[in-house]
C-alpha cells in the first residue's frame, strides 16, 4: 500500500517538474515574441508619420 501511494506521488512530482520546465522555458519565447511585434507596430507608426510628413 505504502508503496503505491509513494509511485503516485512521484509520478505526480515528475509530472508536475516537466510542466514548471515547460512554462519555464516557454515564457523568454513569448516575451521575445511581443516584443517583436512592438517594435513592428513602432516601426509602421514612424513609417506612417514620415510619409505625412514628406507629403
Amino acid at each position: 500500500m505504502k508503496k503505491k501511494i509513494r509511485n503516485r506521488l512521484l509520478g505526480l512530482l515528475v509530472v508536475s517538474l516537466a510542466l514548471l520546465a515547460l512554462v519555464l522555458g516557454a515564457t523568454p519565447l513569448l516575451k521575445a515574441q511581443k516584443e517583436k511585434q512592438q517594435l513592428a507596430e513602432e516601426e509602421k507608426k514612424f513609417a506612417e508619420f514620415f510619409a505625412w510628413r514628406n507629403q
